[in-house]
């Protein structure tokens, strides 16, 4: 018999997330209780959010010549554990790179880790440059608390972004993948920084990266 009541599902989901009984009935629905995700939207967001990216095409033309000291290059290298990562940059123009550690990662802790090393670096920085990641969401923090502007590859094109590429193949060397970053110690890792920045570098004419930032830096003043 209708009585003209209407029941709303969503007065029936209310009804057994408040009832006493609610881990029981919770299996009854087609989600099991599970927050349903809308793929469909979240992708199209994330579609959008990507697009808006500032695009390395509008980065100054004096970074490509690789000439001028301060334009970076950024990424992260992966671990045993996926959220673990070290953040990595090197300097296009003097190949000197930074290593940091970064454990249960977000796209808050790179943001504020990078902004951090930045305002340490030997160098002003005026550019850096990263892929489409979602771990660089954050990329907004880096430039309202450094002098750098953040700009990004297009997708699948590593190539614009040789430099760190081959940065992260010299890190791979000590840390081969499924490493457990776990069991790095920051310590270490300034080691290994150290040593891949006194590491005489055929393209410089076989200086290290830091004899390179200091003759470009001395080949600016004359």
């Amino acid at each position: 018999m209708n009585h003209g009541i209407v029941i709303y599902p969503q007065t029936i989901y209310d009804y057994i997330y408040l009832c006493s009984d609610k881990k029981r009935l919770l299996k009854h629905l087609r989600h099991g209780g599970n927050p349903y995700r809308r793929r469909r939207g979240t992708n199209a967001r994330i579609r959008a959010r990507r697009a808006d990216l500032p695009s390395i095409h509008d980065r100054p033309a004096t970074v490509a010549t690789k000439t001028r000291l301060g334009d970076i290059e950024g990424d992260t290298i992966v671990g045993l554990d996926k959220k673990d990562r070290i953040i990595t940059h090197v300097d296009r123009a003097s190949g000197e790179c930074q290593l940091d550690l970064t454990l249960r990662y977000s796209a808050e802790k790179v943001a504020k880790r990078t902004a951090s090393r930045m305002k340490r670096a030997s160098i002003p920085v005026h550019t850096i440059t990263y892929d489409r990641g979602n771990e660089f969401a954050e990329y907004e923090h880096v430039q309202n608390n450094t002098p750098a502007k953040v700009y990004f590859a297009d997708a699948y094109s590593s190539w614009q972004r040789g430099c760190n590429e081959n940065l992260n193949g010299l890190v791979r060397q000590y840390f081969p993948k499924r490493t457990d970053f776990k069991r790095v110690s920051p310590r270490s890792l300034r080691v290994i920084e150290r040593k891949l920045n006194t590491r005489p570098r055929k393209r410089y004419n076989w200086k290290t990266s830091i004899q390179q930032r200091k003759h470009l830096l001395k080949s600016d003043k004359t």
